[in-house]
């Protein structure tokens, strides 16, 4: 990042950080409502503002002990969620792990802004709802973090998603591959 340069993080007090758009956003809502009510502002927030003097950021992802749930929709049927109920998706251009072989993630830098890698810093996963515990795993991120994976894939939410249940990244082609929900059973979701 070159000084001089300012990105707006928030960081929620439960640990959880939202890139550029969702700062703006929340941003936006404080000026206009000090009381920030809005369901998915709900937390107490840290406003960090780095770049004034050139401090890097921390790798963009959900920075918590991870869990991965599940969530459903009349148009998706059930889908894997965060525990903030946050859809979680798998991107085509990573690697799938499989017995031998890592996973591997291709979203970096701009990709893991605009879609935040499902970061572990507990021990391992947990699986709640639907979720299969048997197909959680991790895969060491180029960064050195550990991002969380489901059958092989690794996991990313998308920062257009401002509020649980919001899965607007389904079917999403950026940044070279297509992005989708991914159901309980560890494969892609199509719509209904």
């Amino acid at each position: 990042m070159s000084a001089g340069r300012r990105v707006v993080v928030i960081k929620l007090s439960d640990g959880r950080t939202r890139g550029p758009r969702m700062a703006l956003t929340a941003l936006a809502e404080k000026t206009a409502d000090h009381s920030m009510e809005k369901k998915h502002m709900k937390r107490s927030m840290v406003w960090l503002v780095a770049g004034a003097l050139g401090a890097p950021l921390a790798s963009p992802g959900i920075v918590q002990a991870a869990e991965v749930a599940t969530a459903e929709s009349e148009e998706y049927g059930n889908y894997l969620a965060d525990a903030e109920g946050m859809a979680l998706y798998m991107f085509e251009a990573d690697q799938q792990g499989s017995e031998g072989s890592p996973a591997v993630s291709n979203c970096s830098a701009d990709c893991a802004a605009a879609w935040p890698p499902l970061i572990e810093e507990g021990d391992s996963p947990t699986a709640a709802g639907m979720a299969k515990p048997e197909l959680l795993g991790t895969v060491t991120r180029e960064d050195g973090s550990t991002q969380v994976t489901y059958n092989g894939w690794p996991l990313y939410t998308y920062i257009e998603d401002t509020e649980p249940g919001s899965t607007e990244g389904q079917d999403v082609e950026g940044f070279g591959a297509e992005w989708y929900l991914v159901a309980p059973e560890g494969e892609e979701v199509h719509g209904e």
